[in-house]
């Protein structure tokens, strides 16, 4: 979800004077539909006729996508898309049948020009035009023929049974993990299907914006955004995501605007108030408030380490040097391995003249930059923790384990303290100790994903998978990173790997249906999305 706006601010106050406001970015327009997006989604309206989609179910499909693609621009590619299958010699009398129930289901310009598609592809391959009857399925099927309103009323009112409400919880549950995951486009597929059923689902609408948002579609989220408040305006979580997007927009005002209507409906919001400090200070230069802003916050949670150094932050900018060295030592105490509050303590330390202090926090910073929790020094309350091997002693398998295990719990600190770099330096020299520990492997490709570096990540998992071909995480990685490089056919032959090791995995189905859908397997990409649910 789109909840980052805080890194920004690390790291800034080393440039923090004589820096320049962010300059107004040119967000882009709304994404059209390409004809690979155009092809998919089709193809499941189709799929959902077959199963009896009601004619009001179709009307919602178009409506969720409108966004994107208006009716001339439907159908125009459904020309192309029909131009193209009738010139194919190959017999295709099962899409023309299901082209032809379209028609039959809707009213709607597309649904004829479909249906006239269909009859011609009925015609070449010999076949009925008739639909065959659709397959039962969870949701209840409306009448066959709604031609009065007062009938399509009632197949709407069956269409809501319960369910068909649990085949949507269903939905929003995967997209939510998706969203977790980072799988944007699976979550963005998930959620369009919440809402064909249920257009008003405020959950959906705000996930379905963070989705877009995560993917850089800024207009299409501020438009779902913007619908989520319409339709709750007590909704806290609507207005602090649309805030975040305001932000990301480069809209300070605006955000500010939105987060505290979320602040006056839900105060313990801490990470509302944490942006808001960081537009107010990082943005308008107005630090004042922005410390206010962050006492506020620690007022919910004085025990985060990041939030005693944004505290130091804005004292600094405020030029209350020893104020903002009590913030930082704070947060030391909190994390001693925070290294950029290392640097700005040593920075702070210089402003006051106290040089030798200053030269010591340096040499902290330092030592944690070389990947060391925590440099040896001559004085201070803290002590250096990481066991280096004694050279001289005899090494044998037991000794070299038990340092391995040792730099790997190391490792396994820093990452989570995001030190990624540092991390990878400690768990580089446990391999160099133990070379068929799996575990490293798994650690190491886990901090190249947080660093994006996915070639290594795809190295790392080879490696993995060698010591242990068992190992779905290490598939899960490998498979994610082989994704983000657009290496399509290696990324759907891992999912494979997964699935067939667990057949249930819902999450590889549902990035399994992507990926098919990149290849343009489009029947099996749905097939795929099926399963996921």
């Amino acid at each position: 979800m789109l909840r980052r706006i805080v890194q920004g601010i690390i790291n800034f106050f080393r440039g923090l004077f004589g820096a320049t406001a962010p300059q107004e970015s040119v967000t882009p327009p709304p994404s059209s539909l390409s004809d690979t997006e155009y092809e998919y989604y089709f193809l499941q309206l189709l799929d959902g006729v077959s199963q009896g989609w009601s004619g009001v179910k179709v009307e919602r499909f178009f409506d969720v996508l409108s966004d994107r693609a208006s009716d001339e621009q439907w159908i125009a590619w459904l020309h192309r898309f029909g131009n193209a299958r009738l010139l194919d010699d190959r017999p295709q009398g099962e899409l023309g049948q299901k082209l032809v129930a379209l028609s039959q289901s809707s009213s709607r310009h597309i649904a004829t020009l479909a249906g006239e598609i269909g009859r011609k592809l009925c015609d070449q391959a010999n076949v009925s035009a008739t639909p065959p009857t659709p397959e039962p399925v969870s949701e209840p099927v409306p009448d066959p023929e709604p031609e009065e309103p007062e009938t399509q009323t009632q197949s709407d009112s069956l269409a809501s049974s319960e369910e068909q409400d649990a085949e949507a919880k269903r939905w929003m549950q995967l997209g939510i993990e998706q969203l977790d995951q980072e799988n944007n486009e699976a979550a963005l597929l998930a959620f369009d299907r919440v809402l064909l059923t249920d257009p008003e689902n405020l959950q959906a609408l705000i996930y379905r914006g963070d989705a877009l948002a995560e993917l850089k579609r800024f207009r299409e989220a501020l438009a779902l955004y913007q619908q989520a408040v319409e339709l709750n305006p007590n909704s806290a979580e609507a207005w602090s995501h649309l805030g975040d997007l305001q932000h990301e927009m480069k809209r300070p005002q605006a955000a500010l605007e939105s987060w505290d209507k979320a602040l006056a409906i839900n105060p313990q919001d801490i990470q509302t108030w944490i942006h808001r400090g960081v537009v107010l200070g990082l943005q308008l230069k107005r630090w004042d408030e922005a410390l206010a802003t962050w006492d506020k916050a620690l007022e919910l949670d004085r025990h985060d380490s990041d939030l005693w150094f944004r505290r130091g932050v804005a004292l600094a900018s405020l030029e209350r040097w020893q104020e903002a060295i009590d913030s930082w030592d704070t947060a030391l105490e909190l994390n001693p391995y925070f290294r950029d509050a290392w640097i700005n303590k040593g920075v702070a330390l210089q402003k006051l003249g106290r040089y030798e202090e200053a030269i010591e926090a340096n040499n902290r910073a330092l030592g944690l930059e070389r990947g060391q929790q925590q440099p040896t020094v001559a004085s201070g309350d803290l002590k250096a923790s990481v066991v280096e091997p004694d050279a001289n002693r005899p090494r044998d398998a037991a000794s070299d384990a038990q340092d391995a295990q040792q730099l790997y719990q190391k490792a396994q600190e820093q990452a989570q303290a995001q030190n990624y770099h540092a991390a990878l330096r400690f768990l580089e020299r446990a391999l160099a100790l133990n070379p068929d520990d799996a575990r490293l492997w798994r650690e190491r490709s886990l901090n190249y994903q947080a660093l994006e570096d996915f070639e290594a990540v795809i190295t790392a998992c080879d490696r993995l998978l060698e010591l242990d071909g068992e190992d779905l995480q290490g598939y899960r990685l490998r498979a994610k990173a082989l994704q983000q490089l657009h290496r399509w056919e290696e990324a759907n032959q891992t999912w494979d790997a997964i699935v067939e090791r667990q057949p249930d995995d819902r999450e590889a189905w549902m990035n399994k249906g992507i990926v098919l859908q990149k290849l343009g397997r489009y029947a099996e990409a749905i097939e795929a999305n099926k399963r996921a649910i």
